[in-house]
C-alpha cells in the first residue's frame, strides 16, 4: 500500500497490491498462531487491514480519473462528465461488489474546493 496506493497510482500498482493481499490471506493467515486476547485482536486487525487494502485498491482501480488525492498516471485529468459519482462497496454472496452512486445532478464546485488542483 505504501508503494502503490499513495499519491500516484497505476494499474500495475493496483495489481501488485491485490496480488499481495490475496497471497497474505491465502498463505500467511491460515498459518497465523495467536496467544491471548491481545494476539486475537492483532490477528483480527491484520485481517481487517487486508480487507481495507482490497476495498480501497478496487475502488481506486474503478475510478478512471484523477481527483483530489486520487491521482492516476493512466487517467491524469478530472472527469466530471463520467465521474460525479461515489463508489459503493458491499458484500454479496461472500464477494466484494462495487457500484457507482450518482451525485446530485445540480452539484457544483464551491469556493474553497480543490477544483483541478493536485495534492502532493
Amino acid at each position: 500500500m505504501w508503494e502503490d496506493m499513495l499519491v500516484v497510482r497505476t494499474p500495475e500498482g493496483f495489481d501488485r497490491v491485490l496480488r499481495m493481499a490475496a497471497r497474505i490471506r491465502q498463505e500467511s493467515l491460515p498459518k497465523l498462531s495467536v496467544e491471548g486476547s491481545l494476539g486475537v485482536v492483532e490477528a483480527l486487525e491484520i485481517e481487517n487491514m487486508l480487507t481495507v487494502a482490497e476495498i480501497s485498491t478496487r475502488a481506486a482501480s474503478m475510478r478512471t480519473e484523477s481527483r483530489g488525492g486520487h491521482s492516476r498516471m493512466d487517467h491524469t485529468e478530472r472527469d466530471d462528465a463520467n465521474w460525479l459519482h461515489s463508489i459503493a462497496i458491499r458484500k454479496e454472496n461472500g464477494s466484494m461488489k462495487l457500484d457507482t452512486l450518482a451525485f446530485d445532478p445540480g452539484w457544483k464546485d464551491r469556493a474553497g474546493d480543490m477544483k483541478h488542483a493536485r495534492w502532493g
